[in-house]
């Protein structure tokens, strides 16, 4: 997908997911695939799942609520972080 970095917003800890093309990427694929995940994450309200706080156009990039405790990936492989 790309570039992860962590950050703040006021006093809230957000995670920024910055989409990163390359030569060969097809814009308006990346584009669109960008816009599905926004579309989809946009629509969870749930507890157990991160908030989609915002986005930015220029570059492509979403912030979304900060996890403390790391991914599912690394929960489900019982690593740590």
């Amino acid at each position: 997908f790309g570039d992860i970095y962590k950050g703040w917003v006021g006093r809230t800890e957000v995670v920024v997911k910055q989409i990163r093309f390359t030569a060969t990427d097809d814009a308006v694929t990346s584009f669109g695939e960008f816009q599905h995940e926004v579309s989809v994450m946009g629509k969870f309200q749930h507890e157990n799942i991160l908030n989609l706080l915002g986005v930015m156009l220029s570059p492509l990039r979403m912030v979304l609520e900060f996890c403390e405790k790391g991914d599912l990936l690394h929960a489900l492989r019982g690593q740590s972080i």
